[in-house]
């Protein structure tokens, strides 16, 4: 074999391999539902530190009660005291789905009912879309949340 061959050859390989797909672990059922379940009990602790270090520095929001995109971990602890003020006193999912995206990113998309005892909504539902990335630190932080109340049906 002729040394250009051989060089092709193993230049060839060598391409081969550096495009195999590497496949990712997607995250797995039970860490998407703790994830999930940690974050409801966070907001129903009405501690805002806990609340707040649910959400990446970069997180970018929409809040059904703000007019404007919150965008970044400041306009999101300000979400999260408006939240924490109406002092519901339960939070349940009373639907909800996983999408695993890959090994570090998943979504949840749910409806929640919400009951006050003390605030000043007693009772309400809202839909919410909550996008998880893993961090630098292995940590798994909402990057991204859609949140919206359920409309009256139309009669």
């Amino acid at each position: 074999m002729n040394k250009i061959a051989c060089i092709a050859m193993i230049a060839a390989l060598g391409a081969t391999s550096a495009c195999k797909r590497v496949d990712t672990i997607a995250v797995d059922q039970a860490t998407m539902t703790k994830v999930s379940d940690d974050f409801l009990a966070a907001a129903l602790s009405g501690d805002i530190v806990r609340d707040d270090a649910l959400y990446a520095k970069d997180v970018v929001a929409v809040d059904p009660m703000s007019a404007e995109l919150i965008t970044g971990s400041d306009s999101m602890h300000k979400s999260n005291e408006g939240f924490l003020s109406m002092k519901f006193d339960k939070l349940a999912y009373t639907d909800r789905k996983f999408q695993a995206l890959d090994g570090e990113d998943f979504v949840v998309t749910a409806k929640i009912h919400a009951e006050s005892s003390t605030g000043s909504v007693k009772s309400t539902d809202f839909r919410v879309t909550d996008v998880f990335r893993k961090q630098a630190d292995g940590k798994l932080l909402v990057v991204s949340e859609h949140a919206s109340f359920v409309a009256a049906a139309p009669k």
